[in-house]
């Protein structure tokens, strides 16, 4: 067998990712299977893939056992912490600004207990009181488990395990500095450099792309770099460290030896990776990266692939958990289709030379673009369903704005960071200014790409959903085996668009009798949001804030105005609301609604909205099935019976619900219907004749 430890570390990845979404109890009898498997393979099996599925099952076994032996001695000795209050010696890892003044939320390494040293874990606290990154401090505490939330396995995967909440008694220590003191120092006089030399409305994105530093970045520049499919830009992962690593290695490799060379591009990557800190994305990067150097300082060949697996193999065997972190799974996908790209043109080069056909400049020069326009291609296709799986949008303009932004960030990061490190000397303070005048002109040519895609009408597209998961994987797998299989790619291009057009049939005739229900805002009222097939109707309660929060779920559905809008609230600007929304049909309870009436904002949904002077409460009829919500606290007749229904702050009189959706609100009501069945979600469906399906994101991690 080829590439063993590659297959072997993607492998193990694969079975890690599939036992985090397993209940625990199933681990250790699927581990004995698989064991039990792997011996009666290896005694009895025989022919071409007996090696394969011997080291299949073998790894799988391992992976399971390891991942039960992780949770035993990492994670459930933790767990007896949780509901208690200790005070904490700690320093900080990482912190963002906090949802109170002067506090940050933080993820902090704790090193002491009540006094006793421990072995160190890393916590995660909100509305810390405000200290920098690198500082040791002491506090009151109380510890909990990680509240199950769809943000919990990116917390996981980062090694935080328990949250806490602060208590008193916080107190910033004098001790000599730390690793993680010293690091963030470093990072934070580098940032101070680049705020210094390079022009103010760069420097927030030279600091991200350079040393890691994105909490600054504004949301407008975050949100133009999205949907021109160039977040990965904004965030240090392989491309930068692979960036900085070969400028490195490009410019000695002039001056000195091969070998020469190879040694300093290992000293850049381990730089960069202790500088950036130990994300899972950047150390798989490194991890490969290193094997590469390694193999020319030891005169050997080296191979991505294995490289790749072995990577994959060692962060899983530090944290299990790590095989669901987005930015990991992510930069392999990517990767892979890099090397899927390098893979297609080596045959075709093989093939060309077989043939012997002569081949002229200009389509030499033809044949360069479409391999150049091919990797960003294939790395669209291959993070497809990565993206897909967290409810992320692709940029129809990933390809073109990939092509015009990527040549230039070897260029943008390494400006960066000589500015960084050059104006730290006196001397050489015109040369700082110079290079920092340099990077902000590549920035604001990245800049500039970015916000004309992200201008262009449905150039970002939400795609989302396990159905569309499902054919992002049969898409990846019919073009990856069409590949094997050495199809043509003109009939790889027409049999994978027939497979989309056909999924996208299936799709819409299933999507025509279904109406999706979404609630928006974070609040005690949010707001209802309906979709059904191209048409869009809201129900809008709660702050003036919920109107962001109804934007973003009209763009995670690709909608750029709304059909229908009923404002409930007595206090507010409608035609504000209604014109930040493009609401074409206009309803103001306030205004239109005398004591009760009826609508049809949109086909298959009829809305009857009642008024009262205690408040106002809405039925919607969706085929044969009702939702209910309010504001204030209005009086339900007996006759008023609900299939599902949606609290708020206000408690309703004689509600009767089969199905309740909670809000933050409902812990303030008196009475809660005994039969209900009680959600926390976000997301309702309505078939309008088969019934009614609620989504929990709660995973089980025990």
């Amino acid at each position: 067998m080829k590439r063993p430890l590659a297959y072997a570390g993607f492998f193990y990845l694969c079975v890690q990712l599939g036992a985090v979404f397993l209940p625990s109890a199933s681990i250790v009898p699927l581990a004995a299977f698989f064991a039990v498997a792997a011996i009666i393979a290896a005694t009895f099996a025989k022919g071409r893939y007996r090696a394969c599925f011997v080291l299949f099952t073998a790894v799988a076994a391992a992976a399971l056992v390891l991942r039960t032996a992780f949770t035993e001695t990492q994670i459930k000795p933790l767990y007896g912490y949780d509901g208690k209050e200790a005070a904490i010696t700690a320093v900080v890892r990482q912190s963002s600004p906090g949802y109170r003044i002067d506090s940050v939320n933080a993820v902090v390494s704790v090193r002491e207990i009540n006094g006793e040293k421990v072995r160190p874990f890393n916590v995660r606290i909100q509305n810390l009181p405000y200290t920098m990154e690198g500082e040791t401090f002491s506090a009151r505490v109380k510890l909990n488990k990680m509240s199950k939330t769809r943000y919990t396995l990116n917390q996981y995967a980062d090694g935080v395990f328990l949250e806490g909440v602060f208590s008193e008694s916080f107190s910033v220590q004098d001790d000599p500095k730390t690793y993680d003191a010293w690091i963030a120092d470093l990072r934070n006089q580098l940032s101070a450099k680049l705020q210094m030399y390079v022009p103010h409305e760069y420097a927030d994105m030279a600091s991200a792309i350079t040393i890691g530093k994105k909490s600054a970045l504004s949301s407008s520049t975050k949100d133009s770099f999205r949907n021109a499919g160039l977040s990965h830009v904004l965030v240090v992962s392989g491309m930068h460290l692979s960036a900085v690593s070969g400028l490195v290695y490009m410019v000695l490799r002039w001056l000195l030896s091969r070998r020469a060379a190879c040694v300093a591009a290992i000293g850049t990557v381990i730089g960069f990776m202790l500088l950036i800190g130990g994300t899972p994305s950047v150390l798989r990067a490194g991890i490969s990266m290193l094997l590469l150097y390694l193999g020319g300082v030891f005169q050997r060949k080296s191979d991505a692939i294995t490289s790749l697996g072995a990577a994959a193999l060692f962060l899983c065997l530090c944290n299990p958990y790590a095989a669901v972190d987005i930015g990991l799974l992510l930069s392999f996908s990517a990767t892979i289709g890099v090397l899927w790209v390098g893979a297609a043109q080596r045959r075709s080069e093989k093939i060309r030379k077989k043939q012997k056909k002569p081949i002229s400049r200009i389509k030499r020069w033809m044949l360069a673009v479409l391999w150049t326009a091919a990797v960003p291609l294939a790395t669209a296709l291959t993070t497809l369903p990565v993206l897909v799986s967290i409810d992320a949008g692709v940029s129809l303009l990933t390809v073109l704005s990939n092509l015009l932004v990527v040549p230039l960030i070897p260029f943008a990061v390494g400006l960066g960071l000589i500015t960084a490190v050059i104006g730290f000397v006196p001397l050489l303070d015109p040369l700082a200014h110079l290079t920092g005048i340099l990077c902000a002109v590549f920035l604001r040519g990245m800049t500039w790409v970015a916000e004309c895609a992200a201008s262009v009408p449905y150039a970002f597209v939400h795609i989302s959903g396990t159905y569309a998961f499902c054919v992002s994987i049969l898409l990846c797998g019919g073009i990856l085996l069409c590949w094997h299989k050495k199809v043509s790619l003109r009939k790889t291009a027409v049999l994978g668009a027939s497979f989309l057009l056909l999924s996208c049939t299936i799709y819409g005739v299933y999507d025509s009798r279904l109406v999706h229900v979404r609630l928006a805002g974070n609040g005690e009222n949010p707001a209802v949001v309906f979709f059904h097939g191209l048409e869009t109707a809201v129900v809008f309660r709660g702050p003036e804030s919920n109107e962001n929060a109804v934007r973003r779920v009209l763009q995670e559905y690709n909608r750029t105005n709304v059909d229908f809008l009923a404002d409930l609230r007595l206090e507010g600007d409608t035609e504000k609301l209604a014109q930040g929304l493009s609401a074409q049909t206009v309803v103001c309870v306030r205004d239109d609604v005398k004591t009760n009436r009826t609508f049809r904002p949109i086909k298959n949904v009829e809305l009857y909205i009642k008024k009262q002077k205690q408040g106002t409460y809405v039925l919607a009829w969706i085929g044969d099935f009702r939702l209910g919500l309010n504001v204030g606290k209005p009086r339900l007749t007996g006759n008023d019976s609900f299939h599902v229904y949606v609290a708020g702050s206000g408690e309703p009189q004689e509600l009767r619900t089969d199905k309740l959706i909670e809000t933050r609100g409902l812990r303030r009501w008196k009475q809660i219907p005994a039969q209900a069945e009680r959600y926390k979600t976000d997301r309702i469906d309505i078939h309008i004749k088969k019934g009614i399906r609620i989504k929990e994101e709660i995973y089980d991690f025990e």
